[in-house]
């Protein structure tokens, strides 16, 4: 069993919504915290913490992309 930690910093200059991760090697990538305001929104110096557990069988290379 392994479980990823995955961090997401909006680095920008404009705050952005409909954030969601994914992993290639995840089924699931749940949001854990970071959203400091409750607003759904990942705003400029919000850092937004997400985890996904697998099992993995043999050495992986995974794959996580972030949209907004």
């Amino acid at each position: 069993p392994v479980t990823y930690v995955f961090t997401l910093r909006n680095i920008g200059t404009i705050p952005v919504a409909d954030v969601s991760m994914v992993d290639d090697t995840c089924a699931d990538v749940v949001f854990t915290s970071g959203d400091d305001n409750n607003d759904g929104i990942l705003d400029i110096g919000e850092i937004w913490n997400y985890r996904c557990s697998t099992t993995l069988f043999t050495t992986s290379t995974g794959v996580v992309t972030a949209t907004a």
